[in-house]
């Protein structure tokens, strides 16, 4: 599972809830061994930070004789299930509680290099790609790549273009991506995009992961 958190926003009151009900929803698709990157989105995608990485810990349903012969001491898993919980809820609060400014907000290309990072790794160790990905984030894209006028200029083809050209198309290998926190602008009352606006940017977000192989694509402001 891969988890990017947008840190190009000042996190207010709603955010936050708009997250931690979306965490608890993140949190009941995990499964015993399941592995979970968390990863920031900034103003430039070489310096995305990686601020979780661990496997879901517990004992899997391996039936009766495992159990009796006591393979897996479920006291102990329990109690590390607990701290994973903890170290990820904690390293997460920390990116909302403490947020940054960026000139630009590189989310496309953040989004493109890290999954092509995983998909190289998993392919390489005879894994199976990452198949859940989840994006906290409003989506307002404004890079070099694609500035900010063009989504709010209604030019969803034209964005999605510039990112063929760069060769900036994410490796999401049916996977499954949800995209909570939007609908917002980034006006100082946090007033809701238009919805030319928001039809255009939701146009532009699911023709980018859709050519990126994603499978089934959610965008919306809660996570459903």
């Amino acid at each position: 599972m891969l988890i990017f958190v947008d840190r190009t926003t000042s996190f207010d009151d709603i955010d936050k809830r708009i997250f931690a009900d979306g965490f608890d929803r993140i949190m009941s698709r995990l499964r015993v061994g399941d592995r979970v990157f968390v990863q920031t989105i900034g103003g430039d995608y070489t310096k995305s930070e990686t601020v979780f990485n661990q496997c879901l810990p517990g004992c899997p349903d391996e039936g009766l004789v495992n159990w009796l012969m006591g393979s897996c001491k479920s006291v102990i898993a329990r109690g590390d299930l607990a701290q994973f919980r903890s170290n990820l809820a904690g390293d997460v609060r920390n990116l909302l509680e403490h947020p940054e400014s960026y000139k630009h907000s590189d989310i496309a290309r953040t989004v493109a290099n890290l999954s092509r990072i995983h998909a190289a790794r998993a392919q390489k160790n005879g894994q199976a790609p990452v198949g859940l990905v989840f994006l906290f984030s409003d989506l307002l894209e404004n890079s070099t790549v694609v500035p900010w006028r063009m989504l709010a200029g209604r030019k969803a083809k034209a964005a999605l273009e510039a990112i063929r050209r760069e060769e900036q198309l994410p490796e999401l290998h049916d996977a499954e991506v949800a995209a909570f926190g939007f609908g917002r602008s980034h006006d100082p009352k946090r007033s809701a995009l238009s919805p030319p606006t928001a039809r255009a940017v939701k146009d532009f977000w699911e023709a980018y992961f859709k050519q990126g192989g994603a499978r089934d694509i959610y965008i919306g402001q809660y996570l459903n």
